[in-house]
């Protein structure tokens, strides 16, 4: 059977700030969002839980790797996108981030996000997408096996004529990962994006190819919230 056009929009970074929780809870009551990424170390409160766990919407664990404080999680933005990306890059070269700590950290998140939803996650992903580096990579393709949870956030194609640095870096280790995911037998969509890489919103959703593309939003940010809102 042919393929057709879909789009899955999934809010990440649930948790990381009240107003995070605030305006993914008011897309989720919008019904605009297929997935909600969400920091078990972060701040959810027992209502938010049950109207997440009620929601029908698949609820994914958003693994990060420095552990988050409830009491002042509030997310800053000024640092932009590329100079955070760059921070993180150094880290990893100099190997001053630590993969068997990062997976002890992963493993305690994912169990607590099972003891708060009394279920496993329905998939994974990472703050900043630090799960597509190859160290990481096959961490996170270790606790998909390990919890049985069977979707990945990868994106099995190269996403056409997006000229975006972090999109570009993404796609340089997609494909060094590659033969390891397809070895996994996992679901991911077709295409991933994030929303903070589309320069306008009408054209790209003139030009979505065929198959699943994944639209990953931060709706605590107000221009975003106000895209989802209006466009999907």
């Amino acid at each position: 059977m042919e393929k057709e056009k879909k789009i899955i929009i999934v809010a990440d970074d649930f948790g990381i700030s009240q107003k995070a929780n605030d305006t993914i809870l008011e897309l989720v009551r919008l019904k605009k969002l297929s997935r909600v990424a969400i920091m078990a170390d972060g701040l959810i409160s027992l209502v938010e839980r049950d109207l997440l766990l009620t929601s029908d919407i698949k609820l994914d664990i958003h693994l990060n790797l420095n552990k988050l404080n409830p009491k002042n999680n509030e997310r800053k933005f000024e640092k932009g996108v590329l100079e955070r990306s760059f921070s993180f890059l150094f880290l990893y070269f100099t190997g001053k981030v630590d993969a068997v700590s990062a997976e002890i950290s992963w493993e305690k998140q994912i169990e607590k996000f099972e003891e708060i939803f009394g279920r496993k996650p329905d998939g994974i992903n990472s703050h900043e997408h630090t799960h597509f580096f190859p160290a990481y990579f096959k961490i996170a393709l270790k606790l998909c096996k390990k919890y049985n949870i069977d979707y990945l956030r990868f994106g099995k194609n190269k996403f056409p004529k997006n000229f975006h640095p972090i999109c570009f870096i993404l796609n340089m280790l997609r494909l060094n990962n590659l033969k390891k995911f397809s070895q996994s037998e996992l679901s991911t969509s077709d295409f991933l994006v994030s929303l903070d890489w589309i320069k306008d919103t009408e054209k790209f959703l003139q030009k979505t190819p065929v198959g699943t593309t994944e639209i990953v939003c931060h709706p605590e940010r107000d221009v975003e919230f106000e895209i989802i809102k209006k466009y999907f």
